[in-house]
């Protein structure tokens, strides 16, 4: 899922050093959540726990969280479930050819199973759990520094023959 055009921005015409991009890599994020105390306890949590996110935005409704995807090329989106005028299902239906990850942040358990039905990368259930968001996000920056050293491996291997 991840784009290839990124990938490439990240490493470049030759084989760049993962360590490095590990130390400098920043997961370009944005919230949708309709509770302001909720956006800002995820705001604070993120900035203070998760320095490898950088916040591109918020959202507090499908209407709003739909710009701002077409808008920035997203690692992650952090995604209440029950919104106003639509719901996180609602809002993944209408993007087309998806190139974040889902974090899904709800106080309903129930939303689970459709939650991974729509390739959730991970679910939050409210209140959040510091440790469960460090994990999340780690796990999301993890993939994306393989889907990297896989991609490399690849070129090389384009490069050789």
């Amino acid at each position: 899922k991840y784009k290839l055009k990124t990938l490439r921005k990240l490493c470049g015409k030759n084989s760049v050093n993962l360590s490095v991009i590990k130390k400098t890599m920043k997961l370009k994020a944005i919230i949708v959540e309709d509770e302001q105390i909720s956006r800002e306890i995820l705001r604070n949590y993120l900035g203070k726990y998760c320095p490898n996110v950088t916040l591109l935005g918020e959202a507090e409704n499908i209407d709003e969280a739909y710009q701002l995807i077409q808008k920035h090329e997203l690692d992650l989106v952090f995604l209440d479930v029950e919104m106003p005028f639509g719901n996180a299902f609602d809002l993944l239906e209408k993007v087309e050819n998806r190139t974040f990850e889902t974090v899904f942040v709800t106080a309903y358990d129930h939303y689970a199973i459709e939650a991974l039905n729509n390739h959730a990368s991970y679910y939050l259930l409210k209140p959040i759990s510091i440790d469960e968001l460090i994990k999340a996000v780690k796990q999301q920056f993890n993939l994306i520094l393989n889907l990297i050293f896989v991609f490399q491996k690849i070129t090389y291997h384009q490069k050789k023959f």
